[in-house]
């Protein structure tokens, strides 16, 4: 009661703990729902420069072999006017990008083109994985066959 016998209220200042707790709760169920559709985002796009940096490659490998028969080889040294070393190759993500193969390419394969993605620095899903493309020449044409070690789980049709 205050001094005129009539009863006040004071008004309700803040949130309730209650309130508080429910909010706290909508967060968490949120944030449960976000992570994991998140980091598939982020390893999505971090693979994406792994598979331009290898595209560029390939098409120079590619060219080389259909002019000069041979599969230039990138590991210790750059191929003169074809290919940078591998460890020239590479980007926020990827570690190298490496060349290899026979002399000759053959139909059951010949020349590779390697992405090793980087150990930190990356998703966790691409941590020391690897896209590998494999050239397969035939009678007037070559394909490439593609390999990796990026899980499924990614949600990233690679090959």
């Amino acid at each position: 009661m205050n001094r005129f016998g009539k009863v006040s209220f004071a008004a309700q200042k803040g949130f309730t703990l209650i309130e508080l707790m429910i909010v706290v709760a909508i967060v968490g169920i949120l944030s449960a729902i976000a992570m994991p559709t998140y980091q598939n985002y982020t390893a999505r796009a971090q693979t994406t420069e792994g598979i331009t940096l290898g595209e560029g490659v390939r098409r120079e490998v590619e060219l080389n072999y259909s002019t000069s028969g041979t599969c230039p080889a990138n590991t210790s040294a750059a191929v003169a006017g074809v290919v940078a070393m591998a460890v020239d190759i590479n980007g926020k993500y990827v570690a190298s990008v490496a060349t290899a193969g026979p002399t000759a390419v053959s139909a059951t394969g010949g020349c590779t083109v390697t992405v090793l993605f980087k150990a930190t620095g990356v998703n966790a899903r691409l941590a020391d994985k690897k896209i590998a493309w494999t050239l397969v020449s035939g009678d007037q044409q070559s394909q490439w066959s593609c390999t990796t070690t990026i899980p499924t789980s990614v949600g990233l049709q690679i090959c």
